[in-house]
């Protein structure tokens, strides 16, 4: 069974977490929320409190094959901030494993030097705090692992994406279906 980790963080975008979170699990993906502060208790972007599966401490980086990274404000930034989670983003792509990040999300990326010589997308204006890499201006970008979205309206797009990568087009396109994404 293929496994993901969802990092989240107070002010994390509602959107960018529960909507891949909801896909993943429907095509049957592992997912843990993990916070990265002490506490399984979250305040998310919206005053919408979350309570995660794990905190960062309880998490071994070699049991998952994706992580994804949420955007929202201070969200991307307190993720972006916690130097146990640069150092684990970094040992990822190391081992070729798939990086994720949406809105605000790929300045986490950019703060493990992730984007250097890489296409990705972002939240308008988010590009400006992005100094390696290309700019473009698509809802979602693949290249390599790495993945990026540009905002809340992209988190359907990229979860699909997602599960196309690790369990193939036939499986996103089921879900799709099932959610009746494959309609609009």
């Amino acid at each position: 069974m293929k496994k993901v980790l969802v990092f989240i963080a107070d002010g994390t975008e509602e959107i960018e977490v529960f909507t891949p979170v909801d896909f993943f699990r429907r095509a049957g993906i592992q997912v843990d929320l993990v916070a990265v502060k002490d506490s399984k208790k979250v305040r998310l972007a919206h005053k919408v409190y979350a309570g995660a599966d794990k905190t960062f401490d309880q998490v071994q980086g070699q049991d998952y094959d994706a992580f994804y990274i949420p955007g929202g404000l201070p969200g991307a930034t307190n993720i972006r901030d916690n130097e146990k989670v640069i150092e684990l983003i970094k040992e990822a792509k190391d081992q070729g494993k798939i990086l994720a990040a949406i809105c605000a999300g790929p300045i986490v990326l950019e703060a493990g030097g992730l984007l250097k010589d890489k296409n990705f997308t972002c939240y308008p204006g988010f590009e400006n705090e992005i100094s390696s890499g290309s700019f473009v201006d698509d809802l979602v970008v693949k290249d390599g692992n790495i993945f990026t979205g540009k905002g809340p309206a992209a988190a359907a797009k990229l979860s699909f994406a997602l599960i196309e990568e690790l369990l193939g087009k036939d499986k996103a396109e089921e879900i799709k279906a099932q959610t009746l994404f494959n309609l609009l």
